[in-house]
């Protein structure tokens, strides 16, 4: 009686003890698949909305001014489906531009390495190329402008994925 007792122990032990084991890996299998599916759905649906087509315009984006005095004006042309062309300014609130401003310039490239007109060039033919913000490289000396650029140029894909013409103001 011991010795069937001793073994239904033993056997139920290793049954449960299995069971946890199989259970467990299962658990794991199905939280992997469940996180490998989500990537998937998250990836094809960022990449789905980063080729999204862009609707033909052309696509306007202010900014306040700033605290330093300028405020940035930006105009994207779409041409079909594709960034053809990219305005950015900057303006004084006597409407002057920042790219004609010769102090501005060299007192930028003196501090940082590098003027806005240099880094504005350098992030526009970065986007042209490379038809979306997210594989512009920030510019060394112009980290705030490279930032605030691709964050304007995001907005802007968004409006023309929409058709959406109207002028996008923004807060900064």
């Amino acid at each position: 009686m011991k010795s069937k007792l001793l073994k239904a122990t033993v056997l139920f032990g290793t049954v449960f003890a299995l069971a946890a084991c199989g259970n467990q890996n299962n658990d794991q299998a199905s939280s992997s698949s469940s996180e490998a599916k989500s990537e998937s759905v998250s990836e094809s649906s960022t990449a789905a909305n980063d080729n999204a087509e862009m609707k033909d315009g052309t696509y306007t984006l202010e900014t306040p001014m700033s605290e330093n005095g300028w405020k940035t004006e930006v105009s994207m042309v779409v041409k079909d489906g594709k960034i053809d062309s990219v305005d950015y300014e900057g303006y004084d609130k006597d409407g002057n531009k920042k790219s004609e401003n010769e102090e501005y310039q060299t007192s930028m490239k003196d501090k940082s390495g590098t003027s806005s007109n240099e880094a504005v060039k350098q992030l526009v033919d970065q986007f042209l190329k490379e038809q979306n913000p997210d594989k512009v490289d920030v510019v060394s000396g112009a980290t705030h402008t490279s930032q605030a650029f691709k964050e304007q140029m995001q907005q802007l894909m968004d409006a023309a994925k929409k058709g959406d013409t109207q002028k996008i103001m923004t807060k900064e």
